[in-house]
């Protein structure tokens, strides 16, 4: 079952975002996984900040976009718990897969937004598919770079946590 909702983020259309810019308010329609998520980025922690959020960009054709699916899964079941948001903004559905497969598929459990307008990979995305982000508690891009390195968006969100 598909459960469609409306996910307020962080953006002025046109406007794209470096490392060190401040993200504004943008939308986007979550086609899966918004069972109990409240917000995403916009959900506060204890302490009245925003929750580090990682944005995952993919194309659900791409052989890399797939082997990632699950590592994404496995970081975001360890910071359970922690102020921190996992999401995953997918394009090219169908292609081979709809949103729900891809979720179903890889066994994935955060929240993915229907991206296939381009509208959230235009303001972070420059060159190549996957292309991953991460936003502090203060709205701030940390990082912002085509690929995925596990290590390094750990590290990241780790220190974007201290």
């Amino acid at each position: 079952m598909v459960a469609m909702g409306t996910l307020l983020l962080c953006t002025l259309k046109g406007q794209t975002y470096s490392v060190g810019d401040t993200v504004d308010n943008f939308g986007a329609t979550i086609c899966e996984n918004d069972s109990g998520f409240q917000d995403g980025y916009w959900d506060y922690n204890t302490d009245g900040y925003h929750k580090v959020t990682w944005i995952n960009l993919f194309t659900t054709w791409w052989p890399s976009c797939q082997a990632e699916a699950p590592l994404t899964e496995n970081i975001w079941q360890v910071y359970q718990g922690q102020p921190v948001v996992v999401i995953a903004a997918g394009s090219d559905w169908n292609q081979p897969y709809s949103c729900t497969e891809w979720a179903e598929t890889f066994g994935l459990t955060y929240p993915i937004l229907d991206d296939d307008s381009g509208n959230i990979y235009g303001l972070f995305g420059t060159g190549y598919i996957p292309h991953n982000v991460i936003i502090d508690h203060q709205g701030v891009v940390l990082f912002s770079q085509a690929g995925f390195n596990q290590s390094v968006i750990i590290s990241i969100i780790n220190s974007a946590l201290e």
